[in-house]
């Protein structure tokens, strides 16, 4: 009897490599690219195995799996409030309109608050991974980042540069 693995994951390069890493082993891939069809495909029935991306669009559905954002409270400091239930940002009452892995980044941060985090540890606590050479990945997403919640982007209030460490959130 051939096993059927479900893979949910929002990357199509990472999600192809893991299908043919499963039928390689001779098991069924069933791909998908969103949590919430994840979870209408794994109800059907017939999955023997879930690979699951835990940082990907409509993982809302999947909040029984019991991520942080779903239990914590928000945090709100010096005029920027963070609602990780309903993932927004709100800069002196304004909303900022981040990207899922921008607001990853920030909540991280947050939940962190005066810790600092070099650019690979920010890889493998964000992104999930630690991805040699793609560092300056962290670096752009910061940037983005502050000029999307930073009154002056070019002095970061919230997100501060450690010099030759990394990052961290206000002090």
């Amino acid at each position: 009897m051939t096993r059927t693995v479900l893979i949910i994951e929002d990357n199509p390069g990472i999600g192809e490599l893991v299908s043919m890493q499963v039928k390689d082993l001779g098991m069924e891939p069933v791909l998908v690219d969103r949590g919430d069809d994840g979870l209408e495909r794994y109800r059907k029935g017939g999955i023997d195995l879930v690979v699951l991306d835990l940082m990907l669009p409509g993982m809302d559905a999947l909040s029984s799996r019991s991520s942080d954002q779903a239990k914590a409270e928000e945090v709100e400091v010096d005029g920027l409030r963070i609602d990780p239930v309903r993932r927004r940002v709100f800069v002196h009452g304004a909303e900022a309109e981040l990207t899922a892995r921008e607001f990853d980044l920030l909540w991280h941060f947050a939940c962190h608050r005066g810790r600092v985090f070099s650019r690979a540890q920010l890889l493998d606590a964000v992104w999930g991974y630690n991805h040699e050479g793609y560092e300056h990945t962290v670096n752009t997403h910061i940037n983005r980042l502050r000029n999307k919640i930073e009154t002056n982007a070019a002095e970061p209030r919230y997100v501060q540069t450690v010099w030759g460490v990394g990052y961290r959130f206000l002090d």
